[in-house]
């Protein structure tokens, strides 16, 4: 996608959207491994093509919204089918307001994290299971 390369030609995206989802897979594929009942939440893109910080990176609007769409399609349907809750950042306004992003236009600012955050907290019900003999429970000897 850099210095314009892809455009609105979805072939010349394919690979590095290929890459990610690969990528992403293998990630999902070890932490199941690792910890197969923990509760996953994941943020999924906004539409990078409408971010004001596509232009700098070389992108353009068509090429960074076919990749960021794209991958957030495929993303968000393997982590539905592996018991995953996805925020969906693409359809909420906030992912598009420029005060919610750094200088850079791309990284999100205390705001944007904030509410990143409130929205990660809010999905993840609070339980306890106490079945389990934990360091923290035992902290004073």
């Amino acid at each position: 996608m850099g210095r314009g390369a892809g455009a609105s030609d979805q072939a010349a995206i394919s690979t590095p959207g290929d890459r990610i989802r690969r990528d992403y897979t293998t990630l999902m594929n070890v932490l199941r491994g690792r910890a197969p009942s923990a509760r996953i939440i994941a943020l999924n893109l906004p539409n990078m093509g409408a971010c004001r910080s596509c232009g700098r990176f070389g992108a353009t609007a068509s090429g960074a919204q076919l990749l960021s769409v794209g991958s957030d399609e495929d993303r968000d349907q393997s982590l539905a089918a592996q018991g995953a809750l996805v925020f969906d950042m693409m359809c909420d306004p906030r992912s598009y307001q420029a005060s919610t992003y750094s200088s850079d236009g791309f990284h999100p600012n205390d705001t944007g994290y904030a509410w990143m955050a409130e929205e990660v907290v809010s999905a993840a019900p609070r339980t306890t299971n106490h079945s389990e003999q934990l360091s923290q429970m035992s902290l004073i000897p």
